[in-house]
């Protein structure tokens, strides 16, 4: 009880204490920079330590734990976690082993994991869904959880942020796989749209005075004409594509000079083979064998 008032200690070593558990209180010491709890039978670590946000060093080194709780991922100084010599699950040894950064981005995605799943239930329970069953609406929660399990925090940030789109007005019909397949659906729109603006800027730059609206009009058209390698050919060469005034821009003209481009270097590339294999060909010769 004592070493709970300790409010300003910095450094901890409990190590070789034959300690099965640590007291949840020990997320008082919000000083605390080091904390050393290795060579004891531990099993689980308290979720209270992701209160000392000034943890630097925390040794776990030959004890029982097989978890780190998700909730770490808020310990951003600390740089030193040893997790020697314990019996972590797969998962967590896995991440473990590529370093702190790759533990600390599994324990982050699962952390935003849960937040987003208590996100989406309170959703359902308070603004898609209102007047029906809570455990229904909460086993509804797992499912579609289940089914995104391979989702980014990106992917479930949306199924918060679109729920009410995305879920049908009656939760009888409410498909897990169909919301999955709304998510994809809402990020190919994202990236059409950044694309879009993409093309929209790249345009700008080269016709300054375009206004925006007829911009994004043809960078809409663009993008739906052409692959993004395309695109990236299209506007490395904007001098044989576009026209000099902006108001000549059309997409059957940008196809085709697209196209005469793409003649145009096949012919210049097979002129450097045959160059290459007859160096004594004139000039006019070439042309012939073209």
């Amino acid at each position: 009880t004592e070493l709970f008032s300790l409010r300003s200690l910095v450094r901890l070593d409990l190590g070789f204490n034959n300690l099965s558990a640590i007291d949840p209180r020990i997320g008082e010491l919000k000083q605390l920079q080091e904390l050393w709890l290795n060579d004891n039978p531990l099993v689980a670590m308290p979720v209270s330590v992701s209160n000392l946000r000034a943890l630097r060093t925390l040794d776990l080194r030959n004890t029982l734990i097989r978890n780190v709780p998700r909730e770490f991922a808020v310990l951003n100084n600390l740089q030193d976690l040893n997790l020697q010599g314990c019996p972590l699950k797969k998962s967590i040894g896995d991440a473990y082993a590529e370093g702190r950064d790759s533990l600390f981005s599994y324990l982050r995605r699962k952390h935003e994991r849960r937040m987003f799943k208590k996100d989406f239930e309170r959703l359902l329970r308070e603004n898609i869904y209102p007047f029906d069953d809570h455990q229904a609406l909460h086993e509804l929660c797992e499912s579609v959880f289940l089914m995104l399990k391979k989702c980014t925090s990106e992917d479930l940030s949306k199924l918060v942020r679109h729920g009410k789109r995305i879920l049908p007005k009656e939760m009888v019909h409410a498909d897990p796989k169909q919301v999955l397949e709304s998510i994809k659906g809402l990020n190919e729109e994202e990236n059409a749209r950044n694309q879009i603006g993409d093309i929209q800027l790249r345009l700008r730059a080269i016709f300054p005075e375009m206004p925006l609206d007829v911009a994004h009009h043809h960078a809409a058209d663009l993008q739906g004409c052409f692959s993004k390698a395309e695109l990236r050919d299209i506007f490395r060469n904007p001098g044989k594509i576009f026209p000099e005034d902006h108001n000549d821009v059309a997409s059957e003209k940008t196809r085709e000079a697209y196209r005469n481009m793409l003649v145009d270097r096949a012919d210049d590339n097979l002129r450097a083979r045959i160059r290459k294999a007859y160096p004594d060909v004139e000039g006019g010769q070439v042309e012939l064998l073209l």
